[in-house]
């Protein structure tokens, strides 16, 4: 049975690894080793293309320049876009294909507000920080439509998105009667552009503040834990206590907050808005993002097992064959000598819930080397029921003790030397004296 967890493993922690194995394992490993190399390459093929210069904008002020400075801030929109679509494919595995459209509708509502309905204004009509949440409001309202569409639905993501991926631009264009507003006050374009005397591109510091909002909501929160868990096993998070679809509506809704902070900076680059060309594709180069990022993570983390590959749950952990004669005895000998080295031996307890007929239980057991959780569980020879999941083997019943049978939100849930996993129980792989609790969830 997958169990969340607040801050999510791709593979148990081992006391005796070293830190640079526990690096390795990392699920960040891979993308932050890739990134690496590609910053090498453009050193090696451009050592120029990390220079920093400083020059004077058109207003006189010196500011930062350099392709470096210039990749930050232009992928500004596109990182903060990246953050909500991944809590959006983690919670429902698809995508949204409208955020350039919705970007259009946030932009839209912002230079209606701050220009008070006229097609120019040489002051803000009404205060930025207002504006500014009146569209995230618009635009969390437009991400809540996606998320029902998806969660309550049941449609497909891309295909619940297309509806406003098709409409979004022209909706954005009636907001504003087709016109084309102009703001020339000079603090709304700060956002998109410099703050007097500071050289670094203002949306730079948008991004990185967003960053640190998400990674403290993940860090100190259920945020991750509950996103990840309905995208892994909506059954099992039900059984959690969670509600799947409010979850997903929920990302949709923060995807909405991003999309508004995204079309906030693209809008005040100009201070006005093209509703056929503002961020253009730029959701393709999002899913891309989020696409390249998973890839790599995945290639990081801990392989499991299917169910089909899972080793047999009551095989005996290691056997040797019958000699046959006394000249291959010490062969056989040999053999099973070895089958008792590739075993590892765990200890596994299952806590009854009060009222149960059978009894809590501790006991160790051998499985084989890489053997999971759920080989485990059955080699010690209680009443295991389980099922066949995506995710390898589903624990239903221990010992008599059902999921479900103390309330909707009742079941089985797992860890490992006290720590729980992100993983399946017919995926989580043990090594020799790991310690595994069963405990049923009321």
């Amino acid at each position: 049975m997958a169990t969340p967890v607040k801050e999510p493993k791709t593979a148990v922690r081992r006391p005796d690894e070293s830190l640079l194995k526990r690096l390795t394992r990392h699920q960040l490993f891979i993308p932050l080793a890739a990134l690496a190399l590609l910053v090498l390459f453009n050193l090696i093929a451009d050592p120029t293309f990390f220079a920093v210069t400083v020059k004077e904008n058109s207003l006189g002020n010196p500011v930062l320049s350099g392709n470096i400075i210039s990749v930050l801030d232009n992928a500004s929109e596109l990182v903060i876009l990246a953050i909500g679509m991944t809590l959006v494919t983690a919670s429902s595995g698809g995508q949204d294909i409208s955020v350039g459209a919705a970007m259009a509708i946030a932009g839209s509502v912002i230079l209606r507000l701050v220009c008070g309905g006229q097609v120019s204004a040489d002051v803000m009509q009404t205060p930025l920080v207002l504006a500014l949440l009146i569209g995230i409001l618009v635009s969390m309202v437009f991400g809540a439509f996606n998320g029902a569409l998806v969660a309550y639905f049941k449609i497909q993501p891309m295909v619940a998105t297309l509806i406003l991926f098709t409409a979004g631009r022209s909706i954005a264009a009636w907001i504003n009667n087709n016109q084309l507003p102009i703001i020339n006050d000079l603090g709304f374009k700060y956002a998109g552009t410099f703050l007097p005397g500071i050289p670094v591109p203002t949306p730079i510091f948008i991004t990185a503040l967003v960053i640190a909002l998400f990674w403290l909501a993940l860090k100190f929160t259920n945020l991750g834990l509950y996103t990840q868990s309905v995208g892994i096993n909506a059954s099992s998070s039900r059984l959690n206590g969670l509600d799947p679809k409010l979850i997903k509506l929920m990302t949709y809704g923060i995807l909405g907050v991003c999309v508004a902070v995204a079309g906030f900076i693209r809008v005040s680059r100009s201070g006005s808005i093209n509703y056929s060309r503002i961020a253009e594709n730029i959701e393709m180069d999002a899913i891309l993002a989020v696409a390249l990022v998973a890839l790599l993570g995945l290639a990081g983390c801990a392989g499991g097992q299917d169910a089909a590959d899972a080793p047999a749950a009551d095989a005996p952990a290691a056997s040797a064959p019958a000699p046959a004669d006394g000249d291959n005895a010490a062969g056989a000998a040999d053999k099973a000598a070895s089958a008792e080295d590739a075993a590892a031996t765990v200890t596994v307890s299952v806590t009854m819930p009060e009222g149960a007929e059978a009894p809590s239980q501790t006991t160790e057991v051998s499985i084989p080397q890489d053997g999971t959780v759920y080989d485990a569980l059955v080699a010690t020879g209680w009443d295991v029921q389980a099922d066949d999941g995506d995710y390898g083997q589903y624990v239903t019943a221990i010992n008599g003790v059902a999921n479900g049978s103390q309330g909707d939100a009742s079941g089985w849930v797992f860890t490992v030397n006290h720590e729980q996993v992100m993983e399946g129980c017919g995926t989580c792989k043990l090594a020799d004296g790991d310690t595994v609790e069963w405990t049923f969830f009321v």
